[in-house]
């Protein structure tokens, strides 16, 4: 594993799931095409998420704070494993306090529906759960990697498995940005971590010859393909700003192929392209 996943990933056990509460009101997530988006969470708890089913987002958020009423109050939030198999002592489904948070009052919600599944996640807690014909509770995981903002669901479908998330994740720095996206899916209805995805690191800095060179590492594009192969384009950009104009300086693709390993139940990808550039731009910016 690179230095710099290593790096991140150890940031992502020290918060504690009790300090990351969120709200009821969904941020807009981020536009991308061909597959499934999460829902915006429009403050209506109540409503069916399915015709004639007897799920809705109030039940499902009662998996993460059991005791949240109907006006979105909550005072406990239930511990759940880690997926981080660095970070996992919390398989205890006790129920810890949440300081008395009202979920109103800021955003953190993602619903997506996925076939005859739902996903939720907020607080860093991911929970799946089959809404048709009736309501019943899969699993529940903490999925935070990152403890510079909350995690958001880029991307869902329906897996070789079950259901399939991928999780972005990330923080930004005065001069750098880390973005993370994880498959995270259900097999044999427990959620798994199918594959640890991709990692983009992108920075600007002064250099010889430029005021500031920028490196820029975006996950372009997202394509689902048969049998579950899940198709990522990640586009580098390179730019030099000076004071009146930006001077393009180059451009490429990597294109990531995620295909199903139906003996392993897992993703398989080769990632070692992107993971080598990223890393030799890391270690540049951080000698």
């Amino acid at each position: 594993m690179p230095h710099f996943r290593s790096r991140l990933a150890r940031h992502g056990g020290a918060m504690a799931i009790a300090a990351l509460l969120a709200g009821a009101a969904a941020a807009a997530p981020r536009p991308r095409l061909r597959l499934p988006h999460p829902l915006r969470f429009d403050g209506d708890q109540r409503a069916a998420l399915a015709p004639g089913s007897d799920a809705t987002p109030l039940r499902l958020l009662r998996e993460v704070y059991p005791d949240l009423d109907d006006a979105g109050h909550a005072t406990q939030i239930r511990g759940v494993r880690n997926l981080d198999p660095q970070n996992s002592p919390t398989d205890a489904e006790d129920a810890m306090p949440a300081e008395g948070h009202d979920l109103a009052e800021a955003g953190g919600v993602a619903v997506v529906r996925v076939g005859d599944a739902v996903l939720l996640l907020t607080s860093g807690v991911l929970v799946a759960a089959r809404i048709a014909p009736h309501y019943h509770r899969l699993d529940a995981a903490f999925v935070q990697g990152d403890p510079g903002g909350p995690p958001w669901i880029d991307h869902a479908f329906a897996g070789p498995a079950g259901p399939v998330a991928l999780i972005g994740d990330g923080h930004h720095n005065s001069s750098e940005s880390f973005e993370t996206y994880q498959l995270i899916g259900t097999v044999g209805g427990r959620l798994t971590l199918l594959h640890p995805g991709l990692f983009l690191y992108s920075w600007h800095a002064p250099r010889r010859g430029c005021p500031m060179e920028q490196v820029s590492h975006t996950l372009a594009r997202v394509l689902l393909r048969p049998r579950g192969t899940l198709v990522a384009t990640v586009r580098e950009t390179r730019s030099c700003e000076r004071e009146t104009r930006t001077q393009p300086l180059g451009a490429r693709s990597f294109t990531i192929r995620f295909v199903w390993d139906s003996a392993r139940r897992r993703y398989r990808a080769d990632t070692r392209a992107l993971d080598a550039v990223s890393e030799r731009v890391y270690r540049a910016n951080n000698r």
